[in-house]
C-alpha cells in the first residue's frame, strides 16, 4: 500500500467530515492485526449411577500486532479466553 498526502480542502465537505470522524479508526485498521485461534482440550467424563457428564475446555488464543512506527510487535498468545457455557 502506498501512502498519499493531500490537503483536506481537495475533498467534499461530506468527505472531510468522514475523515475527521473516522481518521483514527481507519489508520488503526491499517496498522493493527488481530488473530484468533480456537483451542480445545480433551473431553473429560464424569459418571455416576444415574448420569454422565462430559466437559471439554475450549477458548481462544488472541494475538495482537501493531504495525505502526515506533511500536514493537507482540508475538505469541497474548491471553487465553476460555469460552463460556459450552
Amino acid at each position: 500500500m502506498r501512502n498519499m498526502t493531500f490537503k483536506l480542502t481537495m475533498l467534499s465537505e461530506k468527505d472531510i467530515k468522514y475523515v475527521k470522524e473516522n481518521g483514527n479508526a481507519v489508520a488503526a485498521a491499517n496498522a493493527i492485526r488481530l488473530d484468533f485461534d480456537l483451542w480445545k482440550g480433551k473431553p473429560q467424563t464424569n459418571q455416576t449411577e444415574s448420569e454422565r457428564t462430559t466437559t471439554t475446555s475450549a477458548g481462544y488464543d488472541i494475538e495482537i500486532r501493531n504495525w505502526t512506527k515506533g511500536h514493537q510487535q507482540h508475538r505469541g498468545p497474548l491471553h487465553h479466553f476460555p469460552s463460556q457455557g459450552r
